[in-house]
């Protein structure tokens, strides 16, 4: 009998979009290529996907008076404007977040990513991954080449190597790593992502449960291409004051925003942050289970660094009651707002 093939599914736009969507790849950040597309798909008769890329748009900008009307569109509509996704994501149609008019961001598995990849990506500009099961071969695929966000929860040593080699650095922002369960993320793997040449868009790093602490410190320490690091978490990661002290002389630390990490800094590692150049402009600052005492309390409550400060979190540690009062009382402590401390 003659084998019957699937019939292949429909694109989710009228013919002829293809330029379009390079635009909008190519401008990323940008509303205009959007709202030009959408002009042409009220033209071509799509004046609904039209409008939801419109409101959207609006809706990303600050604009929330239309949020409900957005809604009921992609209520009305998601299914047909996911036509020619991986059968994954037609199936479970609400795992397709959408943002600014187009799907951004999905969860896939390793063998999803090899298999349907490369027609993900040419149907949506592809912001978001959240990545499980996946090898190295899949995280060189060129199906990540715009790919902003990357999640992956069950990272090994392999994987992070290829990940230091693969396509998505140039545009990756915000990276977030744990290992896979009974497995070790080596630090050489963790470094050679840091120190790839062209990670100059990185913006957060979220690494938990693997001892590459002082490495990843170290690595910052010697990346003058990583300028606009917001947000660096390092959970679980065995920071130690060698790795505080490295921080503390990286230039990738004058942008940071947010700062949070545990392991064994003690006062000494304390005592390198306040006498940074660059831990200016720190507005979170997550200093749990460090080791610290009443020192560090009167180190901070010094540190001029301590004036953008709003959320301070010093629970776990080894300090005294009067730790808190020396903080709350200094003139430093002038936008404080969120302060945890024990006791």
């Amino acid at each position: 009998m003659p084998t019957t093939r699937k019939k292949p599914q429909p694109d989710p736009y009228p013919p002829g979009w293809e330029p379009f969507l390079g635009a909008i790849r190519a401008h990323i950040d940008e509303d205009t290529p959007r709202v030009v597309f959408a002009d042409w798909l009220e033209e071509n008769g799509d004046p609904e996907r039209a409008e939801f890329i419109r409101l959207q748009c609006d809706i990303a900008n600050g604009n929330t008076s239309d949020t409900a009307r957005a809604d009921a569109l992609l209520d009305a509509n998601r299914k047909r404007w996911i036509r020619g996704f991986p059968q994954v994501l037609v199936d479970n149609p609400e795992r397709c977040k959408f943002r600014r008019g187009f799907v951004y961001a999905v969860p896939l598995k390793g063998p999803q990513l090899m298999k349907d990849g490369a027609a993900l990506a040419r149907l949506t500009p592809l912001e978001e991954l959240h990545l499980e099961q996946v090898n190295a071969q899949a995280i060189q695929l060129p199906a990540l080449a715009c790919v902003r966000s990357l999640v992956m929860p069950q990272a090994t040593s392999p994987l992070v190597e290829g990940l230091a080699k693969s396509p998505v650095i140039p545009t990756l922002r915000k990276l977030r790593l744990a290992p896979v369960w009974g497995a070790r993320v080596s630090q050489r793997s963790v470094r050679s992502v840091i120190a790839n040449p062209a990670l100059t868009q990185l913006r957060q790093l979220r690494l938990e449960a693997m001892p590459v602490g002082d490495i990843v410190c170290a690595a910052f320490a010697a990346a003058p291409h990583v300028t606009c690091l917001e947000v660096l978490e390092l959970s679980r990661t065995d920071v130690t004051t060698v790795g505080a002290e490295a921080l503390a002389r990286a230039p990738a630390a004058a942008t940071l925003r947010v700062l949070s990490m545990d392991g064994f800094i003690g006062d000494a590692g304390i005592s390198h942050f306040v006498r940074s150049k660059h831990l200016r402009q720190i507005e979170t600052l997550d200093l749990r289970w460090c080791q610290l005492t009443n020192a560090s309390a009167t180190m901070l409550a010094d540190w001029e660094g301590l004036r953008t400060v709003r959320r301070l979190d010093l629970r776990g540690n080894r300090m005294g009651p009067t730790a808190r009062k020396t903080i709350s009382d200094s003139p430093n402590a002038i936008n404080l707002n969120e302060f945890q401390i024990p006791g």
